[in-house]
This record gives C-alpha cells, sequence and structure tokens, in this order.
C-alpha cells in the first residue's frame, strides 16, 4: 500500500526508506506539511534515508514555536536542514511541553539525548514570553553522546531584558558543531560545555558570544576549538571561563566584559593565536596549576575602569604562561599611568612560573613601559 508520497511516506508493500533526492523540501506551520518541527522529524526518519542530499524543513512565515523539539534513542536526522521564511523565528516561553533532560534537569526547545543526531540549525530564533517556572531552561541541548549543529548566520536570542537560562548546552560526551557564523546573547550563560562535551567549527566560522549575564563561554572537563574569528563582549562575568579544560582560540577578541576577560583554571591547557584581550576589569587570569601558550596576542587597557582590579596578567598557584611576540598597552595619560597600582604580570607562590619573549610592553601613546610588579616569579 502506498500512503502519500506527495509528504515522503514509505511504500510500505515494498519496505525500507526512501532516499533523500536534491532540493527535496518540506514546510512546517500553518498551511504547510506539518503542523510543527516534531511531527515533521518524527515521520522524515521513518521514511528517508540519505547517502549525502539534504533534506529542507522549511518553517513557514509566521510560526511560533512553543513546543519541544527532540531527537532521542540514536535516531540520526543530520541529513535534516531546519531553515525559515522569516528572518527570525520566535520561540514563545513557556513551552507547551516539559520534558527535561541532562543532569541539571534541563528544559529545552532543541534537544539530541542518547546518541542522537540533531537537525542542522540554519534559522536563527528569538525567545519572547515567561521562563519563570521552567527548569534550567536551554535553547538547545545535545546530552549523551550526541551531536547539534549549526550552519549558516545563525543568532540565538534570549528574552531581552531577562538573560535567563542557557543559550547552547553539551554534555556528557556530546558535540556542538558550528560552521558560517553563530552568535549566541541575552542568556544567563550564552554557550555551556560540560562532562566531556566538545565545541568544534569550520576553518572560517565566527563566534559573537555576548550580552550574557554570566560568562560567553564556560568550560567545565570539555573542549573547545575556535577556528576562526570569535568575539566575547558584553557579559556580566566574564568573557570565557575555562575549568579543567581545554581550549584553542584563534583570533579571538574578549574585550569590555564587566568581570574578567579570560580565567583559566585547575589544571585547564589553553594555547591562543592573534587574540587581543581588552579593558575587562580583570584582563586575564591563569590559576590553579593551569598552562597557557599565548603567540602574538595583545592585552590591552585602553579605557579607564573603576572597578578593574588592575591586573593585567595574573598568573597564581603553581600555574604556568609563556608568552611569545605578544603586545602590552596601558591607559596613559600624559606622564602618569592611571589605576595605582596596576600589574603588568603578576605572579605569586606555589612556583607561578612565566616564560616571556615581549614584542612590545607600552602605552597607548606608544611609550615604552617597563614591567611594574614582579612578586616571587621564576622566569626562564
Amino acid at each position: 500500500m502506498i500512503l502519500d508520497y506527495a509528504k515522503g511516506l514509505r511504500n510500505q508493500s515494498g519496505g525500507g526508506k526512501e532516499a533523500v533526492t536534491a532540493g527535496l523540501t518540506f514546510t512546517v506551520g500553518t498551511g504547510g506539511d506539518y503542523a510543527d518541527l516534531q511531527t515533521a522529524l518524527d515521520d522524515i526518519y521513518a521514511t528517508y534515508e540519505s547517502d549525502g542530499e539534504i533534506l529542507t524543513l522549511n518553517i513557514l512565515a509566521g510560526h511560533v514555536i512553543n513546543y519541544q523539539t527532540i531527537v532521542s534513542g540514536g535516531k540520526d536526522l543530520s541529513f535534516v536542514k531546519i531553515v525559515g521564511e522569516d528572518a527570525v523565528t520566535n520561540v514563545s516561553l513557556p513551552l507547551t511541553t516539559s520534558l527535561v533532560v541532562g543532569r541539571y534537569d534541563h528544559e529545552c526547545v532543541f534537544g539530541a539525548i542518547n546518541e542522537s543526531k540533531f537537525p542542522i540549525v540554519g534559522q536563527s530564533f528569538t525567545c519572547v514570553g515567561d521562563m519563570t517556572g521552567m527548569s534550567q531552561p536551554v535553547f538547545m541541548i545535545a546530552t549523551n553522546n550526541s551531536k547539534i549543529q549549526t550552519s549558516g548566520t545563525i543568532i540565538i536570542k534570549g528574552i531581552n531584558g531577562i538573560n535567563t537560562g542557557y543559550g547552547i548546552v553539551a554534555t556528557s560526551g556530546s558535540e556542538l558543531f558550528a560552521d558560517v557564523s553563530l552568535t549566541v546573547e541575552n542568556w544567563s550563560m550564552g554557550i555551556y560545555l560540560y562532562e566531556d562535551a566538545v565545541l568544534d567549527s569550520g576553518g572560517t566560522t565566527q563566534f559573537r558570544l555576548r550580552d550574557n549575564d554570566s560568562y560567553g563561554l564556560y568550560l567545565s572537563s570539555s573542549t573547545a576549538w575556535t577556528r576562526a574569528l570569535s568575539y566575547y563582549s558584553g557579559n556580566g562575568s566574564g568573557g570565557i571561563k575555562c575549568v579543567n579544560s581545554k581550549l584553542q582560540l584563534y583570533n579571538a577578541y574578549v574585550e569590555d566584559n564587566f568581570g574578567s576577560g579570560l580565567v583559566i583554571e585547575e589544571k585547564s591547557n589553553v594555547r591562543m593565536f592573534t587574540c587581543t584581550i581588552q579593558d575587562n576589569p580583570k584582563n586575564f587570569q591563569v590559576l590553579d596549576g593551569s598552562i597557557v601558550y599565548a603567540t602574538s596576542c595583545s592585552f590591552k587597557e585602553t579605557v579607564s575602569n573603576a572597578n578593574g582590579s588592575g591586573e593585567m596578567i595574573l598568573v597564581t598557584n603553581g600555574s604556568y604562561l609563556s608568552i611569545k611576540q605578544c603586545n602590552i598597552t596601558f591607559l596613559h595619560t600624559g606622564t602618569t599611568l592611571l589605576n595605582a597600582g596596576i600589574k603588568a604580570i603578576f605572579a605569586d607562590v606555589n612556583a607561578s612560573r612565566v616564560s616571556w619573549g615581549f614584542k612590545n610592553v607600552r602605552d597607548k601613546h606608544g611609550q615604552v613601559v617597563v614591567m611594574l610588579w614582579l612578586l616571587m616569579l621564576q622566569q626562564e
């Protein structure tokens, strides 16, 4: 019996699944092929398989998401790409469905759980409404060795002015892969990776993690690679926090956060190339046995920050910092350095070490500045 080839349902008399053909597209929303994304994905998984072709799932104009969409049970729907007719699709909170996933019982909009692969997200989303009463709300999560991915110029935006919940979470061996451009803003935390999660990206992918109440990017026992431009700004607690994790940054700008720029702690291992860390109250901290290699980076103070501690770089508690071909620039007026007692490098007890090969240590007018504060510092 042939059910309905127009909607892609398989020929049950013949068994098997239909192959995805080039250009195959279904729609979601009022008057479309499916009423909601969950119904669409359940049907597509039962009907199709792909040898490399992408099936497009197009969200119709005006469709509002007020429900969860979950891929579970080892399903692979990575051959599906979600796009939309509107530039941005609204997500109305709280949701009408409320399955919680992950160790911390996250209530998500999109989720991949139990060794599953969510469709490629190629649409921007803005949350509206109220998250009150939601359990650890998150827009998109992957847990238990699952995968989520984005492709295109994507913005994932929380409720402006409320800034609660998480933009994207990956946990328990799961992966977030981003391609082209990903912006996550107006959440409590932008991207949160914990328990052996991985963040990876295409060679030209740009990240913008901004205006979140806590950190733009937070890693706990996880790994992240950013391979192109990335921006971390306007975040409340800081741009990036790395706890017992591995992080590789290329051409990152960590600036104008209200707390720290980068916090590297608990035996983390970080490699930085051509990065700019500037105008954060606590610019750069390497703590608790962590190791950082910084090459061709700039550490700057270009605006007066009354909340700053005066530490351009802090290395402490058995940590190691290697600086090669880097610039340090201080705020300067006339012949006076601002922020009394500013420390260029402050390394304290427990055999913290700094290996330096500075290109320049200058004020913003180009005047060479000596290293101002070295406390119990062992040079290599």
